[in-house]
């Protein structure tokens, strides 16, 4: 959520230069946490995190990613994550955005990824469609992800929210409606009600949901 105090006017030490910052901008709005992209960009943590702070307190980001990757953790298992700022994991992101928007688990995948990343390419959604392709099913049409995203959009719209088409590319949602979804799913996923998925829906195959058993809206 964005900062109530310009950081800037906070601190007087080391600062990046633009295109340092610009960088650094980009790779924690992708979730990669300050000491990597410090280490990435040869920088001090102090910089970059000042650098980020300051992105998030002019609505550039949507949030200040964690401080470092955990402890031990293989290098093929790091993943980005701009929900886990917000303290969401991404199996409640996915099961928070089906119960909140109405959304069918694949819709949902989604528009996690979309929420996470500052842009998503046609290609990386229609792996994340494959992935959850019932086996024995035929592959699917990479012109899927503009159905699904279609879909998406008319249960996003009642709520304000909207997927921006990227031209010839993929598509996006700008940051600060990103921020607001993860405002509303971590009140969502914060409450005592709804901290835990049903049976109906952990039961529910791909692209299903308790009351929607749909693979290819």
């Amino acid at each position: 959520m964005p900062l109530p105090v310009d950081p800037s006017s906070l601190l007087d030490g080391e600062t990046l230069s633009p295109a340092y910052a610009a960088l650094a901008e980009r790779f924690a709005d992708e979730g990669v946490p300050l000491r990597a992209i410090a280490r990435a960009l040869k920088q001090s943590t102090d910089a970059v995190r000042l650098a980020v702070e300051e992105a998030v307190y002019k609505g550039k980001i949507v949030a200040v990613p964690r401080d470092d990757w955990p402890v031990g953790s293989p290098r093929d298992a790091r993943s980005p994550s701009v929900a886990r700022a917000y303290k969401v994991d991404d199996e409640n992101l996915v099961f928070s955005c089906i119960r909140l928007f109405k959304v069918t688990r694949l819709q949902a995948s989604l528009l996690a990824v979309l929420i996470n990343r500052s842009e998503v390419s046609r290609d990386t959604l229609h792996q994340i469609i494959e992935s959850r392709r019932p086996a024995g099913k035929e592959e699917t049409n990479p012109k899927m992800v503009d159905v699904v995203i279609c879909n998406l959009r008319k249960r996003l719209k009642p709520f304000s929210l909207s997927v921006k088409t990227l031209w010839a590319c993929g598509y996006f949602i700008e940051p600060a409606q990103r921020r607001e979804i993860l405002e509303m799913v971590t009140n969502y996923a914060n409450s005592p009600s709804q901290n835990a998925p049903t049976q109906a829906t952990q039961n529910a195959g791909p692209g299903q949901t308790a009351g929607n058993i749909s693979h290819t809206e």
